[in-house]
């Protein structure tokens, strides 16, 4: 991640992170097909993200509706996760809730809320969710 904020409490932490496309590389090696798109793998990172935080690959997922994406983040897809982190990701914050951007030709960008209840770490989420959001 690129950026942490700890709430003044200390029981949420907030871990930010954005991989602009261009500087996404993708080591592809099957003579028979291309590469896929930068554009097209925020489908593959999603999950394969959640899988390695959760150590598990159990997590409850949702998208956000188009227009919703647009309207709150101003991105073309955005999801939301909920999932048991590994003690390696975060040895004293167990809870995670992860909401993920895309926009087509810009970034991925990921909001990683980390807790011990997941009520406030939506509470949190809501009220800081513009927080990340791509420019118009």
């Amino acid at each position: 991640y690129q950026h942490r904020v700890v709430s003044d409490d200390g029981q949420v932490e907030i871990r930010y992170v954005v991989l602009p496309l261009d500087r996404v590389e993708i080591d592809y090696d099957d003579p028979h097909s291309s590469a896929p798109e930068p554009d097209h793998l925020f489908t593959l990172l999603f999950p394969g993200i959640l899988t390695e935080i959760s150590g598990w690959g159990r997590y409850k997922s949702r998208e956000y509706p188009e227009d919703e994406a647009l309207r709150l983040f101003r991105a073309d897809w955005a999801a939301v996760a909920v999932l048991e982190v590994t003690p390696e990701y975060s040895p004293e914050r167990r809870q995670a809730l992860v909401v993920a951007l895309h926009r087509n030709g810009h970034a991925d960008a990921y909001q990683i809320f980390l807790g011990n209840d997941v009520k406030r770490l939506g509470e949190e989420a809501k009220r800081v969710q513009a927080a990340l959001r791509f420019r118009e």
